[in-house]
């Protein structure tokens, strides 16, 4: 059985369809309080829905985002969602999520299929596994979307709106605070060097060992992706360095050292200082609670669909397009003094 219609309530209460429809669209000063109330006191009794799929077309609006995220069960990416969920309720809005496995391909997949259902804009953390040609095939799609794009973290060419943190600094944070601990054999576990914020972190690394006079040496340096197993296999990489820490993209990838020292027998920090990036729940929780950077993961979230929001309604100033949050060292107790060679 479908549910109430317009019709139904003009029925019940004498009036016309026209009436009942311009009263609960807010479009009918000239008709009686009275009948105002009466015909939404009815509607309400008869459960009456208005349909969401006609009303959008008369609109042009769906009241919905689109949100494209890398890996749904990074807490990371999780806390931006909220953010964005939360914010976008406050205006009435939807959030349509899409997970891609970090895959260039199935972002450009996702932004064909959100153009198809017609979502008011999009807010994307782009995927960094594929091939050049996959990356610039997303870029030409991103480029000649229908709807406005905001972008969380991972930067492309192009002129979008975006909502980032200082990558740079925050890895020069990290590794200062190890040089000043006295490390300087200090391993960098990474994510892939050809995007823009893994770029940043890796700067950020290396200004931090020039301003302290340390070299940079190529070998302590390990590329891999965002997840643990990229931290396992990094620390057993690294472990053959002679190291004494180790500066970690992000702090799933600490995670995936910490446990390939537990299974080498070795202790953190007393044989190895650990350093993550991200600031992720369980970070704080962990056995040896993790020194990391602090992301807002959640406000980046937040101001990413505000942003999006005041740009799809004509009210984001060209001076809004662009916001970076500034992060902060987080120390806990992975990270202490180098006595191995005093």
């Amino acid at each position: 059985m479908g549910g109430t219609t317009l019709k139904d309530i003009a029925k019940k209460i004498g009036v016309s369809t026209t009436t009942v429809s311009i009263i609960l669209n807010n479009k009918a000063p000239h008709i009686s309080n009275e009948t105002k109330e009466l015909v939404k006191r009815t509607a309400q009794e008869m459960n009456y829905r208005p349909n969401s799929i006609a009303r959008s077309l008369v609109n042009k609006s769906t009241h919905t985002i689109g949100l494209i995220i890398p890996d749904i069960a990074n807490p990371f990416f999780a806390e931006i969602t909220k953010g964005v969920c939360q914010e976008a309720m406050k205006s009435n809005y939807t959030v349509s999520i899409f997970n891609t496995d970090d895959d260039v391909n199935k972002d450009s997949e996702y932004l064909d299929y959100m153009q198809n259902i017609c979502v008011d804009g999009i807010i994307a953390i782009l995927g960094t596994d594929g091939q050049e040609k996959g990356k610039e095939h997303r870029l030409h799609k991103l480029k000649n979307c229908s709807c406005p794009i905001l972008l969380i973290d991972r930067l492309i060419d192009g002129d979008f709106i975006s909502v980032t943190t200082d990558n740079k600094q925050g890895a020069f944070l990290a590794t200062e605070h190890l040089v000043k601990l006295g490390h300087t054999k200090i391993g960098c576990i990474s994510g892939p060097l050809n995007t823009s914020f893994s770029k940043e972190r890796f700067y950020g690394y290396l200004e931090a060992l020039q301003k302290h006079s340390i070299k940079f040496n190529s070998e302590l340096l390990y590329e891999g992706d965002y997840r643990c197993d990229a931290g396992y296999k990094g620390a057993e990489y690294l472990l053959k360095k002679d190291i004494t820490a180790i500066f970690a993209f992000n702090d799933m990838i600490a995670y995936g050292v910490y446990k390939l020292l537990k299974e080498y027998n070795l202790k953190v920090p007393d044989d190895i200082s650990v350093v993550g990036y991200d600031d992720l729940l369980y970070s704080s929780m962990i056995s040896t609670p993790l020194t990391t950077v602090n992301q807002p993961a959640y406000q980046m979230g937040q101001k990413s669909a505000e942003k999006l929001i005041k740009f799809i309604h004509g009210e984001l100033s060209k001076d809004e397009y662009n916001t970076k949050f500034i992060p902060e060292l987080i120390v806990r107790e992975s990270s202490i003094k180098n006595n191995k060679f005093i």
